[in-house]
């Protein structure tokens, strides 16, 4: 009987250090998957607070170009915008200065939780949590700024983020 000369007697297979270094490689492999998983969340996260920020700043332009002479009097408000106190004034018609209150009112209502509108209650949520707005204008000019918090996708710190609008009436 002839031997092969590529057989041997000894076993062969993986050793014990073979497979805690491939263990190791898979180890590390995952934790780096499910980093860029949490990283994908957090950016999800911020541009779904953009395109919000967006949209709400289109909605109250509209409101405002549909209420025009109330908007071009100051009617929507300038500055750090707070919600007015309800007209209620739906149900029997709204002159413009009230329709501009309640287009303001309602609209806030999206950032923060103002009694009486929408869906309030404990299943309350905003579209952009802890969101602040401003407006300015100069004659038939404004700018809607929103801003907002988020963390920063890195650390935990939080960002200051903000959704500037330009818009002519």
């Amino acid at each position: 009987m002839t031997k092969n000369k590529f057989s041997s007697n000894r076993m062969q297979g993986f050793t014990l250090i073979e497979i805690l270094v491939a263990v190791l490689v898979l180890a590390i492999g995952l934790l780096g998957m499910a980093s860029l998983q949490l990283l994908g969340s957090q950016s999800s996260q911020g541009a779904a607070s953009r395109t919000q920020a967006a949209l709400l700043a289109y909605d109250l332009a509209e409101r405002m170009r549909n209420n025009r002479n109330a908007a071009l009097n100051g009617d929507y408000g300038t500055g750090q915008l707070a919600a007015p106190n309800d007209p209620n004034c739906i149900a029997a018609g709204c002159n413009a200065a009230q329709l501009a209150a309640h287009d303001v009112r309602e609209w806030l209502d999206h950032i923060v939780d103002v009694n009486n509108i929408g869906i309030d209650g404990n299943n309350w949520q905003p579209s952009i949590a802890g969101a602040t707005a401003s407006l300015t204008q100069n004659n038939n000019e404004f700018t809607l700024t929103i801003n907002w918090q988020e963390s920063d996708s890195g650390s935990r710190n939080l960002l200051q983020r903000s959704y500037e609008m330009g818009f002519e009436i």
